[in-house]
């Protein structure tokens, strides 16, 4: 399976790495950044993990509005809090869609397969929690009952090579880590390669025994 690297801003370094098959663009709200060129995967985060800004969230939907190509619009969201962001999805996912944009419900500690919001408007489930949390065996469920379901999974804060193997081996479409943005130069290019590497070696995504 593919692993689709999602990057934020280091717009110099992605603009020269476009059309990269693994790379992909993830916007965020206030960062200046529009859609990539047609043909380039992309996808919006919220900014809920440094701070959620209201009007710079409701400023990036207005920017996207139907434009085509977006996989996900993550739904603002609270760390490490599930019933916190169970309710922030009630309240935005909707928003979300009147943007013709499909949401992504973001996992949180505290959460299990069957409190996920499957069939109400959720495009992508997107991993996120704490460390503990998201190498646990019910994040594990989680991804395992999205392939199920035929519902993409996204996984963030993947830094290093041993995390891009663990989301490969348990099916995860895409991934994003701040490294990549903040230190572009540096692990891009290396990472990129690494990922190809993966595909080449045709790893199979792990069956959950439950």
């Amino acid at each position: 399976m593919k692993v689709l690297l999602l990057v934020s801003g280091a717009t110099k370094t992605v603009n020269r790495l476009i059309g990269h098959p693994n790379l992909g663009v993830l916007l965020r709200p206030g960062n200046g950044n529009g859609p990539p060129p047609p043909g380039v995967f992309w996808a919006c985060d919220n900014g809920a993990f440094s701070g959620f800004d209201d009007v710079a969230f409701r400023d990036m939907l207005k920017k996207i509005q139907n434009r085509p190509g977006c996989r996900f619009v993550v739904c603002p969201d609270v760390v490490a809090d599930h019933e916190a962001t169970l309710k922030l999805w009630h309240e935005w996912s909707g928003r979300i869609w009147e943007a013709g944009q499909l949401p992504a419900f973001v996992a949180q500690d505290g959460g299990s397969v069957e409190s996920i919001p499957w069939g109400q408007g959720m495009g992508t489930v997107f991993i996120g929690g704490s460390t503990e949390w998201k190498l646990g065996s019910e994040v594990a469920r989680i991804i395992h009952a999205a392939r199920r379901k035929n519902v993409w999974v996204h996984m963030g804060r993947v830094n290093t090579m041993r995390r891009l193997m663990y989301a490969q081996t348990l099916g995860v479409d895409s991934v994003d880590g701040t490294q990549f943005s903040r230190w572009s130069e540096t692990y891009l290019p290396s990472t990129l390669a690494f990922l190809s590497q993966l595909d080449r070696q045709r790893m199979i995504p792990l069956e959950a025994p439950w």
